[in-house]
């Protein structure tokens, strides 16, 4: 149930709000005009790898999910593209990891085939099948920077001019429009964890 989610959500973020280094990033969605406490939840990790093939930081394992009653409304795509707006304007430069020297990298398993639309959609390449270190088979996918920005999904909110704001830990409250040629408004440094994202570019729920 997502009330459950929910509760392991808050859970999560505080356990993780003090790792050293930082390597996950758990936000709480609100989208605008809703009454309820959270719409959903979003994540980030940074994983302190390098892949070998390109000699880049490997970031990723993005995750996200709703409430039921936003579920295929096209709010996941936007969820997503907050993500990497937020990623790259603040989470990696907040590690002193330069977003250009990082690879976006994820899995899915082979039967969500919605996952791997969405990957995909997002400038991710299919890198490796049956991982190994996994107990049921997964679709490996990687995607730079500039895949992402320039991927139809992405371009697409950039195009809507898809505003955001987020809330962070220690109160410090920032804002930005998705797309690299739109800076980000804040100001304060030196802060941590995402507590609320709110997504404000689609009009109302009726």
């Amino acid at each position: 149930p997502f009330q459950d989610n929910a509760q392991k959500f808050f859970e999560n973020a505080v356990n993780r709000k003090n790792e050293s280094p930082r390597q996950s990033f758990w936000m709480a969605i609100k989208l605008k005009d809703s009454n309820a406490p959270i719409d959903g939840i979003i994540m980030m990790t940074t994983k302190g790898e390098i892949d070998p093939k390109n000699n880049k930081k490997i970031i990723g394992q993005s995750g996200v999910f709703l409430s039921p009653k936003f579920q295929k409304k096209g709010y996941v795509a936007e969820a997503k593209a907050v993500l990497f707006d937020l990623t790259y304007k603040k989470l990696l430069p907040s590690l002193n990891i330069a977003p250009d020297d990082t690879v976006y990298q994820t899995e899915c398993h082979p039967l969500n085939t919605a996952s791997q639309r969405l990957q995909q959609s997002f400038g991710g390449k299919l890198q490796q099948n049956n991982i190994s270190n996994f107990s049921h088979p997964r679709l490996r996918y990687q995607a730079n920077k500039e895949d992402i920005y320039n991927s139809k999904s992405m371009l697409k909110q950039i195009n809507r001019n898809l505003h955001w704001s987020a809330i962070m830990d220690n109160g410090e409250k920032i804002s930005s429009t998705v797309g690299l040629q739109n800076p980000l408004k804040n100001n304060n440094k030196n802060q941590n964890l995402c507590k609320i994202l709110k997504l404000s570019g689609r009009p109302k729920l009726k």
